[in-house]
């Protein structure tokens, strides 16, 4: 989720629609206003984990790869279905069941 000015958006807009240009989308509003010289703003998205998790073992599967490395291959918290007992559990992520513990069935 980001916050963009109306410059920011049409400079986007008109990036993607006429020269056809793209990006995934959580990058698109920072890389435009870094491309641009525009000034950007990141605030972190706070993460909290629904059950007490070894904090060691979140950081093996979060970064799973070699330092020098991306966390990717088989073994990436990104790839589907593999590391589901993990992020189904935190509160920010796209398929998190975190938000249903909050509601009470009626």
């Amino acid at each position: 989720m980001s916050r963009v000015s109306a410059r920011l958006l049409w400079l986007m807009h008109t990036d993607q629609t006429h020269k056809g240009l793209g990006l995934a989308s959580e990058m698109s509003p920072v890389s435009w206003a870094l491309f641009y010289g525009l000034k950007a703003v990141h605030v972190p998205q706070p993460i909290y984990h629904a059950y007490g998790s070894d904090t060691h073992e979140l950081n093996l599967r979060a970064n799973s790869g070699r330092p020098v490395e991306i966390s990717a291959g088989w073994n990436s918290i990104w790839s589907w279905n593999r590391h589901n007992d993990t992020l189904m559990n935190m509160s920010y992520m796209f398929a998190s069941e975190f938000p249903e513990n909050f509601i009470e069935p009626g």
